[in-house]
C-alpha cells in the first residue's frame, strides 16, 4: 500500500482535514508521517511532530502505570479499591466492597457508560467521585464487561494516591521520559499553548468541516487526557511489542505487561464496537486498557479513541511485531480504522479489502442504531410511560412557564429549563439548545454533542410540573431530575 499516494485522496473523500500515521515493524519505525491539515484556516499541515489528543488510547497508559506500581510492590492486581480509596462507593454495595484493580481496568463493574454524568461538565475528579453512588448499574457486578470511562477515572485517582504524585507527574516520570516521548502533554490548556497542534473539526449539517472547541476530559483523566505526536506514539508501540522494554531500558516487568495483555474479559454486547459484526473479526474481549480480538486469524490488540473533533486508533499484531497508530482531527470518522486494516493486510500479505467503504457502511449503521429515529417504536414507548398532561400546541405555548426551573439529579447534576419568547430552552453542563415539542408534556432535542434525547416532564397530583426524565443513558431507565 503506497500510503503517500492513497491518503490525500481518502482525506478528501471522507472530509477529514488531516491525520498522522506511524507503522512499527520489528521494533523499527517504518512510517512516521503527517497528511492534510492541522489548521485549515491558516493552511498549516500535519507532520510527524503534530500533537493530537489521543483520547481513549490513554487507557492503556493508565493500565501500564498501575502495572508499574505493582512492580514497585505498592499494590496487587486483586487488591480492593476501597482499601486505598475509601471514598469510592458505587450504587451496588457489594460491588463497592469487592471492586478491585482488574475490575476497573477490564470494564466489569456492572455500570454502563454514564458519560453524560461528566461530559461537558467542569467537575473535578473528586467531585465526580461523589456522583458514583447515584449512577445505576444495568448488569450485575463481574458478569460481563461493558466499556466505561468512570472506572479509569478511579484508576487515575488510585495512581495518584499510591504514588503521592499527580497522574501527570507519575506518567511523565515512569513512562514519557523513559520512552523519550518529548512532545507529550496532559492538559488541553497546556496543549493549546504548543506551536504544532492539530485543531479539532466536525462536519456540520452542510457537510462542511468547521472548527469546534477543544473538549477537556480532565475530570476522568485516567480515561483520556494524553496529547501526543505520532512520532512519540511509535515509541509506545515499541514498548508494548518489546515486552515492556524500550531500547535497553525496562519500563515495566514482562510479567505485569503479560497480565495487562492477557487478562481477557468477553465483551457484553454488539454495541461496544461498531465493527464487531464484521466477519473478519471474532473473539472480541477486553484486556486491561485494551480491546483484544482475532483478525483474519491473527491475535490483535487494539483500541479506538474519540472526543469532539478527534478520532484515534491503535492496533498491534504481536505475533508479527507489527503496530500501527492513526491520529485524525475530525470527530468520529472511519479513516483511522480503514487505513489501519489496509496497512495490516498489506504488511501481512493478506488479500486486500476495500476497508474505507466497508468501515463507512459499518459506522453509518452503528450511528443509526445509537441515534434511532425520534419517532421510532422505542420513543413511542417512552411517551407512553411518561406522557400525560396538556394536549395541543396552543395550550402548551400558554403554559411554557410551568416547565421552567432547575431540575437536579445527584448523579448527573442540574438541568435548567428556561422560557425564551415562545420557546423552551435547556442548559445542561456546557450544552444548551431548544426543546422541540412532541405532544403532552414531552419534548425532544437533536443536539450535535448530546445526540437525540427525549425530555419528558412529570406532574404531581395538582398538575404542577415537578420532575423531568431524560434518556441520557440508554442502558438504564431514563435519568430522573427533580424540580428544585
Amino acid at each position: 500500500m503506497n500510503v503517500s499516494e492513497i491518503i490525500p485522496e481518502l482525506l478528501k473523500e471522507n472530509n477529514v482535514p488531516g491525520l498522522a500515521i506511524t507503522v512499527v515493524k520489528n521494533y523499527e519505525t517504518l512510517i512516521s508521517k503527517g497528511f492534510g491539515y492541522r489548521d485549515i484556516a491558516n493552511n498549516k499541515k500535519v507532520d510527524r511532530d503534530t500533537i493530537f489528543p489521543i483520547c481513549s488510547l490513554t487507557k492503556a497508559f493508565t493500565a501500564l502505570s498501575l502495572g508499574v506500581l505493582v512492580d514497585k510492590k505498592k499494590l496487587d492486581w486483586e487488591d480492593h479499591i476501597k482499601d486505598f480509596l475509601p471514598e469510592v462507593k458505587l450504587y451496588d454495595e457489594f460491588a463497592s466492597k469487592q471492586l478491585n484493580v482488574v475490575d476497573i481496568l477490564s470494564h466489569r463493574s456492572g455500570l454502563p457508560r454514564h458519560d453524560f454524568s461528566w461530559y461537558g461538565s467542569k467537575l473535578t475528579t473528586e467531585e465526580m467521585i461523589k456522583r458514583l453512588p447515584y449512577l445505576r448499574p444495568n448488569r450485575e457486578f463481574r458478569v460481563v464487561a461493558q466499556y466505561q470511562n468512570l472506572m479509569f477515572m478511579i484508576a487515575g485517582l488510585l495512581i495518584e494516591r499510591l504514588s503521592n504524585q499527580s497522574l501527570d507527574e507519575f506518567m511523565k516520570e515512569n513512562i514519557f521520559e523513559p520512552l523519550e516521548m518529548k512532545s507529550v502533554n496532559t492538559s488541553i490548556e497546556v496543549n493549546q499553548r504548543q506551536t504544532n497542534i492539530a485543531l479539532p473539526y466536525e462536519v456540520n449539517k452542510n457537510n462542511k468541516c468547521e472548527q469546534v472547541p477543544f473538549r477537556s476530559a480532565h475530570a476522568v483523566k485516567g480515561a483520556g487526557f494524553i496529547n501526543a505526536s505520532i512520532n512519540d506514539m511509535s515509541k509506545w508501540i515499541i514498548l508494548n511489542l518489546n515486552k515492556g522494554k524500550y531500547k535497553k531500558r525496562r519500563v515495566i516487568s514482562e510479567q505485569s505487561l503479560n497480565i495487562i495483555h492477557q487478562t481477557v474479559i468477553p465483551i457484553s454486547s454488539v454495541d461496544e464496537l461498531f465493527f464487531i459484526n464484521m466477519l473478519e473479526f471474532s473473539l472480541h474481549s477486553f484486556a486491561l486498557g485494551w480491546h483484544v480480538c482475532s483478525y483474519r486469524g491473527y491475535k490483535l490488540f487494539q483500541h479506538s479513541g474519540s472526543i469532539d473533533g478527534f478520532q484515534t486508533y491503535i492496533s498491534l499484531v504481536p505475533s508479527k511485531n507489527l503496530g500501527i497508530v492513526v491520529l485524525s482531527n475530525r470527530g468520529v470518522n472511519p479513516l483511522p480504522f480503514a487505513i489501519t486494516y489496509s496497512l495490516i493486510d498489506d504488511y501481512l500479505g493478506l488479500k486486500p479489502i476495500n476497508w474505507p467503504n466497508k468501515f463507512q457502511i459499518a459506522l453509518d449503521n452503528y450511528k443509526s442504531r445509537q441515534n434511532s429515529d425520534i419517532k421510532s417504536e422505542k420513543f413511542k414507548n417512552i411517551i407512553s410511560r411518561h406522557g400525560h398532561g396538556y394536549k395541543g400546541n396552543e395550550t402548551l405555548v400558554n403554559n411554557l412557564a410551568s416547565f421552567t426551573g432547575r431540575y437536579n439529579n445527584l448523579g448527573y447534576g442540574q438541568i435548567y429549563i428556561e422560557k425564551k419568547d415562545d420557546k423552551l430552552m435547556f442548559k445542561f453542563n456546557t450544552f444548551e439548545g431548544e426543546l422541540n415539542y412532541i405532544d403532552s408534556d414531552n419534548f425532544f432535542i437533536d443536539h450535535p454533542f448530546l445526540g437525540k434525547k427525549t425530555f419528558c416532564f412529570f406532574r404531581d397530583k395538582d398538575g404542577i410540573v415537578n420532575k423531568l426524565a431524560v434518556n441520557l443513558e440508554t442502558r438504564v431507565d431514563d435519568i430522573c431530575f427533580e424540580q428544585q
